[in-house]
């Protein structure tokens, strides 16, 4: 079995706000190449994006205008692939699943993050030299649904970034080195 299979069934028995908090978690991660590459107004709106996310999987609101705001981000519509902002495309996608899964939106959101984040991770580390990059992911992702799974109080939103931290971390690293060989 993969991990991707693993992880897979491991959401299959997930609540919906299990699956929300996993979604968020992916985006967390994914955020660190936004912030290595894209312009600054992408940076500080998509963070504010994640922020809503997180929050709102606990205290719902409507995150529809974020979502059509996000999708208007200058690096949303980069679809060349030797562009470094493309890898910023794809990750705004996962905040845009985080925003779709605390909104309560459809339940395969979760499953399309996991498999967003580690095609994302994937391919930074196939053009960055980086390739430990899916391990990472795969391994964050195991472990973030470990602790959603394992306690009857769900881990707090720091918690969760801290599984993820080291992925993260070399996410951005490769990251940079994609922008800089641009």
């Amino acid at each position: 079995m993969t991990p991707y299979e693993k992880i897979l069934g491991t959401l299959s028995s997930c609540t919906m706000t299990q699956r929300a908090l996993f979604t968020c978690a992916c985006a967390e991660r994914a955020h660190a190449v936004v912030a290595a590459i894209a312009e600054p107004i992408t940076i500080e709106f998509s963070r504010a994006a994640l922020e809503k996310a997180w929050n709102s999987v606990y205290s719902p609101v409507s995150l529809r205008s974020t979502h059509e705001e996000l999708v208007e981000l200058p690096e949303a519509g980069i679809d060349d692939s030797n562009d470094p902002k493309y890898y910023v495309m794809r990750a705004l996608g996962l905040i845009a699943d985080a925003l779709c899964a605390a909104n309560d939106e459809p339940d395969d959101v979760a499953a399309s993050a996991a498999g967003g984040a580690l095609d994302l991770a994937s391919d930074l580390a196939h053009v960055s030299g980086e390739p430990t990059l899916p391990d990472l992911e795969s391994a964050a992702q195991l472990d973030t649904l470990a602790a959603l799974q394992m306690s009857e109080t769900p881990p707090t939103m720091e918690e969760l970034r801290r599984i993820g931290r080291d992925a993260g971390e070399a996410l951005a690293r490769a990251a940079d080195v994609v922008s800089r060989g641009a």
